[in-house]
């Protein structure tokens, strides 16, 4: 069977044009352009890669010899490399809204992926435009993207092809809507366990990583020289679904790949929450032979992200932006790829809530330097703004990076993260509850090597991830551990605000991306579901 068509990039703008008039106070206008400035003094241009549901154990510069991706292996060689940074939450719109504002889940409220704010909530993009920068959002939305000046989200993206090719397919439809056998097929059908191509014989197939990464190289060519820059170029891969071109498909098909865990887990050590999403989801239904085809998949889909993400560095040192560019590359979440008999993500375990999180910037951050102190992304949403000098113009939650990023590294700096989302579970009656906290709430907290996961009203777990990193051996029980389980639960509770702030606009019947006549499936689509 021939490979479906793969079609290029030759979508027009005319929708949307870059509003350079609009960015405040270029820095042109200060006397304070390029070619006027030392490399010391200029502003960094910043360049945020964001990918989906990467796994932060599943690269080359972590160690994983099958995953082949060169570009984000050579972009850690590079620069710096954080091995302990964590997600505010492991879902797509909570995890981007924390990045986007600088803010916990807590005080931005957008605890669903249907929970826009009812109002605009100032972001990163609004600081740096106020600060003179060109800024645009590029790719996978799934956050409040209002301060962006330039903006083409991956629907957008998919209904300019559509316009060009009226019989074009998004890669993977009709392999992985809900199967004739099971109500809930699409969840693990949208992961490709047949290992499926992407497209049916004859008939153009929409890629969206391709699409983003010319429209980002468009929106670069375009930037005045004389200002600095925002992008975020918002990847979709490794996220399903997982149906990469042919060539990334071929590349794993035979691949004997490491399975992070298996699908007949034994249930009585999960999470009562957990054991009730397996089977509402199908996980528990999925055997051994699928797992692996998930798993190629994955890594097919990461790969072919890597790809991209290495033609949108190369184009950007093409340019001569190399030097003067802070790129950041992370991730929104990451995957449990069977680990504890889970997929996707909406647990607290590490293969949700760690993400990869690499930072370059030439002759100011070291190359090959490794972080291994304890962060999380409202930090690295303080250090851009702190690296370039911007203020922010809102309150933030997290710390300045700035210190680790030498190899003396920061004597003083506290080892945390908090990630926290919502669930369906219930609550026993008299369980110690933060004041106010929202029904289904679950967090944890790392400290050091010790970790704590809280289903509030419900279960808890002690982890300590220096002997047990792959969190087997719940220590919340064991006697010896109470002192330091009280110690993080204090800690924890130091979180809560005085008043939680839960957002309540949306709704599932009128989720974003979804509201549309011909109801075509959109790149993402799937993820407007909590699941």
């Amino acid at each position: 069977m021939s490979s479906p068509p793969r079609v290029g990039s030759d979508g027009n703008l005319s929708r949307r044009r870059f509003l350079a008039a609009s960015a405040a106070l270029p820095l042109a206008a200060q006397g304070l352009g390029r070619a006027a400035q030392s490399a010391a003094e200029r502003p960094p241009n910043i360049l945020f890669v964001l990918s989906d549901q990467h796994r932060a154990d599943r690269a080359g510069f972590a160690g994983d010899p099958l995953a082949s991706t060169p570009s984000l292996d050579a972009l850690a060689a590079q620069g710096a490399r954080f091995t302990a940074q964590y997600c505010q939450s492991p879902l797509c719109m909570s995890s981007r809204q924390s990045l986007l504002t600088g803010r916990y889940v807590h005080h931005h409220g957008s605890y669903r992926n249907w929970q826009l704010p009812s109002e605009p909530q100032r972001t990163l993009a609004h600081a740096f435009a106020d600060a003179g920068y060109a800024t645009a959002l590029v790719g996978k939305d799934h956050c409040n993207a209002t301060g962006f000046a330039h903006v083409e989200t991956h629907t957008d993206l998919f209904d300019d092809f559509l316009t060009q090719h009226a019989d074009g397919v998004l890669a993977g439809e009709g392999s992985y809507e809900k199967r004739k056998d099971d109500p809930d097929g699409d969840f693990v059908g949208s992961m490709n366990p047949d290992y499926a191509p992407a497209g049916p014989e004859g008939r153009p197939v929409f890629f969206l990583e391709d699409e983003i990464t010319e429209r980002a190289l468009r929106f670069l060519r375009g930037v005045p020289q004389e200002q600095p820059f925002f992008l975020w170029a918002s990847f979709l891969s490794p996220h399903p679904p997982l149906f990469p071109p042919p060539e990334y498909l071929a590349r794993y098909a035979e691949a004997d790949v490491p399975l992070a865990g298996s699908m007949t887990v034994a249930e009585e050590g999960l999470f009562q929450v957990y054991v009730e999403r397996r089977r509402a989801l199908g996980m528990d239904r999925v055997d051994a032979d699928a797992l692996r085809n998930i798993t190629r998949a994955y890594y097919a889909s990461l790969t072919y992200a890597d790809a991209c993400i290495g033609r949108l560095l190369a184009g950007l040192d093409e340019l001569g932006l190399g030097t003067e560019t802070l790129v950041v590359y992370t991730s929104d979440h990451g995957e449990m790829l069977g680990q504890h008999g889970l997929l996707q993500k909406q647990t607290l375990y590490e293969g949700a809530v760690r993400v990869p999180t690499l930072m370059r910037w030439p002759q100011r951050i070291p190359a090959g330097l490794r972080v291994d102190a304890v962060s999380e992304h409202v930090d690295l949403s303080a250090t851009l703004l702190d690296l370039a000098g911007v203020e922010a113009g809102m309150p933030l939650d997290g710390r300045s990076l700035r210190g680790l990023l030498s190899p003396a590294g920061d004597a003083t700096w506290d080892d945390l993260a908090l990630s926290e989302m919502l669930t369906d579970g219930a609550r026993r009656p008299g369980d110690l509850d933060p004041s106010g906290a929202p029904a289904g709430l679950c967090w944890m907290l790392r400290a050091g090597r010790y970790k704590l996961i809280w289903h509030v009203g419900a279960e808890s777990a002690l982890f300590d991830l220096e002997a047990d990193p792959d969190e087997r051996v719940d220590l919340s029980r064991d006697l010896r551990h109470a002192e330091r389980l009280a110690e993080l639960r204090a800690r924890l509770l130091r979180f809560a605000p005085e008043e939680w702030t839960v957002q309540k606009t949306g709704s599932r019947e009128g989720r974003p991306n979804q509201g549309r006549t011909d109801r075509r499936k959109r790149p993402g689509d799937g993820d407007d579901e909590d699941r």
